[in-house]
């Protein structure tokens, strides 16, 4: 199957998702969209039984494990898991970096 890499709103957008390490930890992982298949196109079927679109997104950012992995996610996944430009950045443990605050 070949992804298709236009065609989407979503291909380019950045998404967070929740991870559990080994210790059953909870660590986040940055990705993004990558490329999509149409519900006629993918091989998969919803809750309900009906062919549903799927999207690639490729993991570049937060637990040093995944980078370089690929996950494909339904639509209702891919809504849930978008994050915007200002998302604070994530170590290569998969934990959210905080800005020290500021003393007045």
């Amino acid at each position: 199957e070949v992804w298709r890499r236009e065609g989407s709103a979503y291909v380019g957008a950045r998404v967070r998702r929740s991870v559990l390490d080994e210790e059953e930890r909870e660590r986040w992982v940055d990705g993004t969209v990558s490329g999509w298949l149409s519900a006629e196109e993918s091989d998969f079927y919803d809750a309900e039984g009906r062919p549903a679109a799927l999207y690639r997104v490729e993991y570049h950012g937060g637990l040093a494990k995944l980078r370089g992995q690929q996950e494909d996610l339904e639509e209702n996944e891919l809504k849930e898991s978008l994050v915007s430009e200002a998302t604070l950045p994530l170590d290569d443990e998969g934990n959210v970096v905080r800005e020290p605050q500021k003393s007045d």
